[in-house]
């Protein structure tokens, strides 16, 4: 699943930038990148849906789990369909060795490419972590006793990072891409020390716990 779902995202940006013209490009990448959000309320909702139906948690998971296989299988179909860009096909035809453009790439793009897998990596520190320990963050403000309501305030967490991934999409190419991940990360910054410094205060305003 990691291998998968590792190799379509760059897979999904380098298919996005190379067949985009320039002006719509930054706008075109988030939006591809904004369906994460769009899986993630998916995902809760299945989970939230088969939890009702009272099946046990133990073939819940194991159920919603095997239902990822449709879109997977769905992208699966359209990349089957989908040509290579003008870009990989020149590059292609030039007979190049690929670790000669690797290497050559690396020499000349490595300082950017260390910042943006770094700043990705420290992203996902925090955004999968979240995501990981959202069940016991909701039974520490009394709101998430059970399975299914735990399931359902996940749908809820999730709609609440949909509004992000839209201004995302409309800022991008006003804003441009460096600000706009310098004002992300700072906002982040400072929302998880406030969690940090002050938590037990928050405990007893839980709705705005909830929301940050």
């Amino acid at each position: 699943l990691g291998v998968g779902v590792g190799g379509e995202y760059p897979m999904s940006a380098a298919l996005s930038s190379e067949g985009i013209a320039p002006a719509q490009r930054g706008r075109v990448l988030a939006a591809v990148f904004s369906m994460q959000g769009l899986g993630n309320v998916l995902a809760s909702v299945v989970m939230y849906v088969l939890l009702v139906t009272g099946m046990s948690r133990d073939v819940a998971w194991r159920l919603g789990f095997a239902l990822g296989a449709i879109p997977a299988l769905v992208a699966y179909f359209f990349r089957r369909k989908t040509h290579e860009s003008a870009d990989f096909a020149k590059a292609r035809a030039t007979h190049v060795p690929q670790w000669v453009n690797m290497r050559a790439a690396m020499r000349v793009y490595w300082r950017g490419l260390a910042g943006a897998a770094g700043a990705w990596a420290l992203l996902d520190l925090t955004y999968y972590g979240n995501g990981l320990f959202s069940g016991a963050i909701l039974q520490l403000l009394g709101i998430g006793n059970e399975s299914r309501e735990i399931a359902l305030y996940n749908v809820y967490l999730t709609l609440l990072a949909l509004p992000g991934y839209a201004f995302a999409i409309l800022l991008i190419d006003r804003v441009g891409r460096k600000q706009l991940q310098y004002l992300g990360f700072i906002l982040l910054g400072v929302t998880f020390i406030l969690l940090g410094a002050i938590f037990n205060t928050l405990t007893t305003l839980p709705t705005l716990l909830f929301f940050l």
